[in-house]
């Protein structure tokens, strides 16, 4: 999907249903139905990297999750650094609780405790 700025979406559907998958523990992304990525600049413009211009969210039969976020069991705490911070993969969480992409700048000074290089 191409919306009229340029932002292009495309949607991948794991399954019809979505209580069939539950991941382990508690995660927000439990009954997980697919995901969905962002490209905020559009197929036409930019470098076409994860966690530069292309961020990808989860849609759960309770709402749609950004990938990344603290809470996810798998991608959280635990892959952090070794997940976004270095390969830009599921960053969208940390991109929307922290409000920057330091981790372009500074990877090696962040965590969840800390979400800027300042």
């Amino acid at each position: 999907m191409l919306l009229v700025d340029d932002v292009s979406s495309s949607w991948l559907i794991y399954r019809n249903n979505c209580g069939d998958f539950k991941a382990s523990g508690n995660e927000p992304t439990n009954n997980v139905c697919g995901v969905f990525l962002v490209d905020i600049d559009g197929p036409q413009k930019g470098p076409h990297i994860w966690g530069k211009d292309i961020f990808r969210f989860a849609f759960a039969k309770d709402g749609i999750y950004p990938m990344g976020m603290e809470q996810e069991q798998n991608y959280g705490k635990d892959k952090l650094s070794s997940s976004c911070f270095t390969k830009g993969l599921d960053c969208t969480g940390w991109v929307m609780t922290s409000g920057n992409m330091d981790y372009l700048k500074c990877p090696s000074q962040l965590s969840w405790t800390k979400l800027s290089c300042k």
